[in-house]
């Protein structure tokens, strides 16, 4: 799958939480929203959830609770990119 620059922002937000969540808020659209209000719109955020729930990223409930990432992704070698921070 070819990530576009937000969805990158969502997915190394997501790792970065689960491997140290301290001082960091939920992984959830809003959250993401208010930490990147400068850099994108409410709504590519919400398109590139969409994005990301449709091609087995994200879970389904990502758009409405909090965002986490599906078992099928943890174990890609996108995943392993994403943590090794060459995407």
């Amino acid at each position: 799958m070819k990530y576009n620059q937000c969805q990158k922002d969502i997915i190394y937000y997501i790792i970065g939480y689960s491997e140290n969540p301290v001082g960091k808020l939920t992984p959830c659209a809003d959250v993401f929203g208010h930490i990147f209000q400068e850099k994108y719109t409410n709504l590519e955020i919400e398109e590139n959830v969409s994005a990301l729930v449709s091609g087995g990223v994200l879970k389904s409930y990502s758009f409405h609770l909090y965002l986490d990432l599906t078992e099928t992704f943890k174990t890609s070698h996108d995943y392993k990119l994403f943590r090794e921070k060459k995407f």
